[in-house]
């Protein structure tokens, strides 16, 4: 009896660590990563997100009026370290009343702030929904051309993989799936792909 629990057991969390895909990484080591990148973080220059502040004040005074500052906003704070702050700005500028070349910037910089900041799963959120933002999908940006669509797809579906999130990598898989006329080896396109990675040292 003792053995068939251990067996089981042994069964259950090898299942666990192997995970969906080949590129799947043990939660341990998923961890440690984005521990490791948060903690390379370099540090929120006080000075210069005081100065986004005082921009983001100016701004609530008149959003309406002022509503092309918060691009500039975000970028300031991004600049200065301060992460959390630029994603808030980038989000209003992708929910608010801005041009769709904006709003398709916002996703690309909210992208890319969510994967610097270890959050992996929203990062490849952004990245299929920018990939989808020029296509005729149900989210359309007019009169937004995404050139780098796919590429900014197949970084999600890596992501996507070495999460070990089926139904995002199904999603993206089915999509390259529609591409070809062939089956979409999405391992060997993950292969070397591997955005989850320890930051490099400095």
């Amino acid at each position: 009896m003792v053995r068939r629990i251990v067996a089981l057991w042994l069964l259950v969390t090898g299942s666990a660590v192997a995970g969906p895909f080949k590129e799947t990484l043990a939660r341990r080591e998923r961890d440690d990563i984005i521990a490791a990148i948060q903690a390379a973080l370099p540090p929120v220059d006080q000075a210069a997100a005081k100065k986004c502040t005082d921009l983001m004040n100016e701004y609530n005074k008149d959003p309406d009026g002022k509503r092309d500052q918060l691009p500039v906003i975000a970028r300031c704070y991004r600049a200065a370290g301060s992460l959390g702050a630029s994603i808030i700005a980038w989000q209003q500028v992708e929910r608010g009343n801005a041009k769709p070349a904006d709003q398709a910037t916002a996703m690309r910089e909210l992208a890319a702030t969510y994967e610097a900041a270890g959050y992996f799963d929203k990062a490849a959120s952004y990245l299929e929904k920018l990939a989808s933002a020029g296509a005729s999908t149900s989210f359309r940006l007019e009169h937004v051309v995404v050139k780098d669509a796919d590429d900014l797809r197949l970084r999600a579906l890596c992501i996507w993989r070495q999460l070990g999130d089926e139904d995002g990598a199904r999603r993206d898989t089915s999509y390259f799936n529609h591409l070809g006329r062939k089956t979409f080896d999405a391992e060997a396109a993950c292969a070397t792909l591997r955005p989850i990675a320890m930051p490099a040292k400095r």
